[in-house]
């Protein structure tokens, strides 16, 4: 990343491997920080915001787990939700209705399409 010249506050470095990021924040807190949160793991239970965000900034889970109780409850442990991989528009249009920060998609044009 430095290597790069990128700009810190436009990187959000995140990994499905929590423990990797609780590291990167150990080491450094120049760059926001995110867990990636799958179906496969979170589909019965609720991530434990509260320890995510004594690490981290985000919470982006698949985007089929995310409704307003889920982005409420991350909220309030002030961490950001962007939802991965969002590539219907409908989705798009209820997840930012639902109050989400932001989504993860592979179709960034979708946005020009939004109402």
């Amino acid at each position: 990343i430095e290597d790069a010249h990128l700009d810190a506050d436009k990187v959000i470095i995140q990994s499905f491997d929590e423990r990797s990021i609780e590291k990167i924040s150990e080491l450094t807190r120049k760059y926001s920080l995110g867990v990636l949160l799958s179906k496969k793991k979170y589909l019965f239970k609720m991530p434990n915001f509260n320890k995510l965000a004594k690490f981290c900034e985000y919470a982006n889970p698949n985007y089929e787990l995310v409704n307003q109780k889920f982005i409420e409850r991350a909220h309030l442990h002030h961490l950001k939700v962007l939802p991965y991989t969002v590539n219907d528009i409908n989705d798009i249009r209820k997840l930012m209705i639902d109050g989400v920060d932001g989504i993860i998609t592979d179709g960034p044009n979708h946005y020009f399409e939004l109402d």
